[in-house]
């Protein structure tokens, strides 16, 4: 017969062990947001806080949806459409919500491409921190809708592989758009939605 009284004292010290986890991220969670709780604006630049992000790495017809920021941090400069997310949302949620506010596009999210960290500091001074974004970047599929830059925007198009050089992305954005180009191409048919990001941290190495 099964041991009963053992199993009942697994169940409780599985039962303790998560009890003790939530409290931890509960208390993390309150310590991070007390800035704003004593009334401070959430700011992007020199924030008290890494800010969460969402980019969407959109493939259509063999090309890759690029834009030109308009503002702080990478102005003037081409990347992946995307940006904060709000109270309340869920990641896939926000990449939906700013790729139309960005571009007019309607897009599913589809995978995790990336989760990276975006750390920009002063020159001067290396120990202040003016810029820090946790960002979460997917493989999305185009599903209706045709480019319309927001206000936010100063450019936005579709760009084929064999172009993407004279854009100057980062590293890190060409090693995530290489990635999204590989998952389209084993992946024909779109997946639901799966939470496994896919390091580059070794591909990035020496870029």
């Amino acid at each position: 017969m099964p041991n009963h009284d053992w199993w009942t004292k697994t169940q409780a010290r599985s039962f303790r062990k998560r009890k003790f986890i939530v409290h931890r991220l509960f208390t993390l969670l309150r310590a991070y947001h007390k800035p704003l709780d004593a009334g401070l604006e959430m700011k992007r630049e020199f924030p008290k806080f890494p800010l969460v992000g969402v980019g969407g790495v959109v493939i259509h017809r063999e090309r890759v949806l690029l834009i030109r920021r308009k503002h702080e941090p990478l102005k003037g400069e081409w990347s992946l459409p995307g940006g904060l997310v709000e109270l309340g949302e869920e990641l896939h949620q926000a990449v939906c919500r700013e790729l139309k506010e960005e571009t007019g596009l309607e897009v599913e999210p589809l995978e995790i491409m990336a989760v990276f960290d975006r750390i920009m500091r002063v020159p001067r001074n290396p120990t202040r921190v003016r810029y820090h974004f946790v960002i979460v970047d997917y493989a999305c599929r185009w599903k209706c809708g045709r480019i319309f830059p927001s206000s936010d925007v100063m450019d936005a198009r579709w760009v084929r592989p064999e172009n993407l050089r004279q854009y100057n992305l980062t590293p890190l954005a060409s090693a995530v758009i290489s990635e999204a180009f590989k998952y389209f191409e084993r992946e024909r048919k779109p997946r639901r939605l799966a939470q496994r990001p896919f390091s580059l941290l070794e591909k990035t190495k020496g870029l």
